[in-house]
C-alpha cells in the first residue's frame, strides 16, 4: 500500500471513532491525530485493528484501533460473550475476571465485567489483582464457563492485554478459539458493544477464593513431609510487577515452607537479568547460600537459582519440568495426582503448577550447593 493510500485509509478508520458512540477524550485524541501534520502516530494506531488471536489481545495502550483501550477490550469481551451465549443457550454462563497491576488493567476488568453482565452473563470479578493461575482455578471451582485475565505478563510497561479462558481453566482452544475470533470480528464498532453493567450479576471474589485455593493446593501436596524437614532453607523471592499473592503463599508455614526472608528491593527485570539480580540480592545482604525464585508479573512463568557463597547455578523451565515428569512417575505417593490429573498438560506455560521448593534433592558441598532435582510439588486440584 502506498503512503498516500495508507494514510487515507487510517484517516477513514479514525473518522468513524469522532462517532457518539466514542467518549469525548477519545474523540478529543483522535482529532489530535488527525490535524498533527505528521501522521506517524495515526497510522501506528490506525493501520490495522488490533487482533483477537488464540491467546487473546496484546499491544500498546492508548486510543485507536490497533491499541489496547476500553473500545478494543469491550469488542472482545462482546464477542465473547455472544459465543457463549450461543454455546450454552438456555441457561445462564459464568465467567471469571482477575487482572495484573499494570496500568489500567483494574480499569479494564471492570469494563470486561460491565460488558459480560450487560449480556446477562453472570461475573465473578477478583477484587484485586490476582496471580493467573488462580483466575484457572476459580473458573473450574466455581464451574464457569470461561474467564479472563487482563495481562501483558513481562512485557514493556507500555503494553496490555486479554487473555481468554474456557471451561477447564486453560486458553481457549479448537474449536472454541476460531470460532470466538469469528464473533470478535464481527464488532465493528463501539455501538456494537453494551458497555451498561449490570451490577446485580456482578459478585466480588476476595480472600474466601485465596483461602480456597490455598486449601485445594495443600491437599494434593506429594509429600509435605519433604517440605517440613527443612526448616532452614532461605528463599528469596520476588515477584515482577509485585503480584505478591504467591508470597503470602510461600511465607505460610502451614503451606508447606519455611524460613523465608523478606527483604526491601523491588525490580522489573526477568530471565537474562535474573542471573545477576540473584546473586546481587545475597550478596547485599549477606543472606549466604539460598535459593532464589522469581515469577513473571502474572506468575505462571518462573525462574530459580541455587545460588551459594560462591556460586550461582540456574535450573531452566526446561529441567524443572523434566523434574517434575520424573518425581511423578517415579514416586508411589504421586500415584493419585497422576490418576487424578491425568488430562492435564504440562507445558512451558506452567498454568496448572504451584510452585513448592524442597532441599532434600540439593546436593551441598563446601562452597555452596547446585541444584541436581528441584521440582514442582504441587499441582492445581
Amino acid at each position: 500500500m502506498e503512503n498516500k493510500e495508507l494514510i487515507a485509509h487510517c484517516k477513514e478508520k479514525a473518522m468513524a471513532w469522532l462517532a457518539p458512540s466514542y467518549d469525548s477524550a477519545t474523540q478529543t485524541e483522535v482529532k489530535t491525530m488527525l490535524d498533527n501534520p505528521d501522521k506517524t502516530e495515526l497510522i501506528e494506531a490506525f493501520y490495522k485493528d488490533l487482533e483477537f488471536g488464540t491467546g487473546g489481545l496484546r499491544g500498546i495502550m492508548g486510543t485507536g484501533s490497533n491499541r489496547m483501550n476500553i473500545y478494543t477490550v469491550g469488542a472482545a469481551t462482546q464477542g465473547l460473550a455472544n459465543y457463549l451465549n450461543k454455546c450454552f443457550a438456555g441457561k445462564q454462563p459464568s465467567v471469571v475476571v482477575g487482572h495484573d497491576c499494570r496500568n489500567n488493567s483494574r480499569k479494564f476488568a471492570e469494563i470486561t465485567a460491565d460488558v459480560f453482565s450487560a449480556n446477562g452473563i453472570k461475573v465473578y470479578l477478583f477484587e484485586d489483582m490476582r496471580p493467573t493461575p488462580e483466575i484457572s482455578f476459580a473458573i473450574r471451582h466455581l464451574g464457569c464457563q470461561s474467564g479472563v485475565m487482563v495481562t501483558a505478563s513481562h512485557n514493556p510497561k507500555e503494553y496490555n492485554g486479554y487473555k481468554a479462558y474456557w471451561e477447564d481453566g486453560a486458553q481457549v482452544l479448537a474449536p472454541h478459539d476460531t470460532a470466538i475470533i469469528d464473533e470478535v470480528n464481527k464488532i465493528k464498532s463501539a455501538a456494537d458493544i453494551k458497555f451498561a453493567g449490570d451490577k446485580s450479576l456482578i459478585t466480588i471474589l476476595g480472600k474466601e477464593m485465596d483461602d480456597e485455593y490455598l486449601r485445594c493446593v495443600k491437599t494434593i501436596s506429594i509429600d509435605p513431609q519433604v517440605i517440613a524437614r527443612q526448616k532452614d532453607l532461605k528463599i528469596v523471592y520476588t515477584p515482577i510487577h509485585r503480584n505478591t499473592v504467591l508470597y503470602d503463599v510461600i511465607k505460610e508455614e502451614q503451606a508447606g515452607l519455611v524460613s523465608v526472608d523478606k527483604y526491601p528491593f523491588s525490580f522489573t527485570v526477568f530471565a537474562s537479568h535474573a542471573y545477576t539480580v540473584g546473586i546481587g540480592v545475597g550478596s547485599h545482604y549477606d543472606i549466604g547460600i539460598y535459593l532464589f525464585c522469581q515469577f513473571n508479573g502474572e506468575c505462571q512463568r518462573f525462574c530459580i537459582f541455587g545460588v551459594g557463597r560462591n556460586y550461582c547455578g540456574e535450573v531452566s523451565a526446561t529441567y524443572h519440568l523434566l523434574f517434575y515428569a520424573m518425581y511423578i512417575l517415579e514416586t508411589p505417593k504421586a500415584e493419585r495426582l497422576r490418576n487424578k490429573h491425568h488430562t492435564c498438560s504440562v507445558n512451558r506455560s506452567v498454568h496448572y503448577l504451584k510452585v513448592f521448593l524442597t532441599r532434600d534433592d540439593l546436593r551441598v558441598d563446601g562452597n555452596g550447593f547446585y541444584a541436581t532435582q528441584v521440582f514442582v510439588v504441587h499441582f492445581f486440584a
